[in-house]
């Protein structure tokens, strides 16, 4: 059995007096009309109960019915329209192209909307359990994603309208080995940043150092790491170099330990010189971001006695490490002077 559209809408009266065209014209402003409806009023309604409820599918939804451009309503409304007219083959045949593209086109941005979203709540909810969560690694998989989705959508569309599509991915996978050794160094310093990403060595804000550069991390690229040196510097380092060599993280350090000597003229008495470890220990333990570990008398040295100390700092600070180290240092020297002790460079 047949259904016709026109005669269960009445439609039939207009087209013996408008002709097919009229009818075809009314049909569509008719459906332009009620697409808009939906568009401008029902789904503003749909998407304040989406706000309302606390799953987020329903959010989903409409920020994909609200991905959905003019394009789409109008081919939408044309291909209702033309139903009511004979088209010349030619003319049908494009617009069946067109329905086609803007199909694809808004069913690729629909999934590019619900990838988005993901990665959106995905990074939301990680921020809430590490605050300095960067999610650079993740946006570069989602446009990779997204940029794979065009290439993969423009290949359906040509094998649909009859092309032959095996031909030109194997064009591609050539053309790609070879573009590959072109750029040769650059995807080197990209599998760097996925292994700095996946590995995480450091993060953004982290102290770190590399050779004899040190400063704190401001941006991680594809390509390469930017570093805010202690001299107010921007260093931009190849992610290559950051993975193939070796890397120290300041910024996970929980305390920071210090080492150091001191001599003493070999003429110092006796009495002094067992004196020296309580002298040095009474300067370190009384400062709250210190912890006094060892001070010995450790070697002969060319010219004089050699004292080894060490200390922690109760902070991976920078800026804490050089106050504490300042204030023993002056502590030390102006204790000894005090007793009448001199120092000597160590060799």
């Amino acid at each position: 059995m047949v259904i016709d559209v026109s005669e269960i809408l009445g439609w039939t009266g207009l087209k013996a007096v408008f002709g097919d065209y009229a009818l075809a014209v009314f049909v569509f402003i008719l459906s332009w009309l009620i697409l808009k409806l939906f568009q401008t009023v029902i789904l503003r309604r749909l998407k304040k109960l989406s706000e309302a409820t606390e799953t987020k599918v329903d959010d989903i939804i409409i920020s994909v019915l609200e991905s959905l451009g003019w394009p789409f309503y109008l081919v939408i409304s044309l291909y209702i329209s033309f139903e009511f007219i004979i088209l010349p083959d030619i003319i049908r045949k494009a617009f069946v192209y067109l329905v086609y593209f803007v199909v694809i086109y808004y069913f690729v941005k629909g999934i590019q909307r619900i990838i988005d979203f993901s990665v959106e709540e995905y990074t939301q909810k990680q921020r809430v359990v590490d605050k300095s969560f960067d999610p650079s690694v993740i946006e570069v998989l989602s446009s990779a994603l997204k940029m794979f989705l065009w290439v993969l959508a423009i290949l359906l569309f040509l094998q649909n309208q009859g092309y032959e599509v095996s031909a030109l991915i194997a064009g591609l996978g050539v053309g790609g080995i070879a573009i590959a050794f072109a750029l040769q160094n650059i995807l080197t310093d990209i599998f760097a940043y996925f292994s700095i990403a996946f590995d995480k060595p450091f993060k953004l804000g982290d102290r770190i150092l590399i050779g004899t550069d040190m400063g704190v991390v401001k941006k991680i690229g594809l390509k390469s790491t930017r570093i805010k040196t202690l001299q107010g510097e921007e260093l931009i380092v190849s992610n290559k170099d950051i993975t193939s060599g070796r890397l120290r993280n300041y910024k996970r350090m929980d305390a920071r330990t210090v080492m150091f000597t001191i001599g003493i003229p070999y003429a110092t008495p006796n009495k002094k010189v067992e004196r020296i470890s309580g002298f040095v220990a009474s300067v370190i333990k009384p400062i709250d971001k210190a912890s006094f570990e060892r001070a010995h008398f450790r070697s002969f040295g060319e010219t004089s006695l050699i004292f080894e100390i060490a200390y922690s700092i109760k902070s991976p600070k920078y800026a804490d490490y050089l106050d504490v180290q300042q204030q023993i240092n002056l502590g030390i020297k102006q204790k000894l002077e005090k007793e009448g002790i001199k120092m000597s460079a160590p060799k």
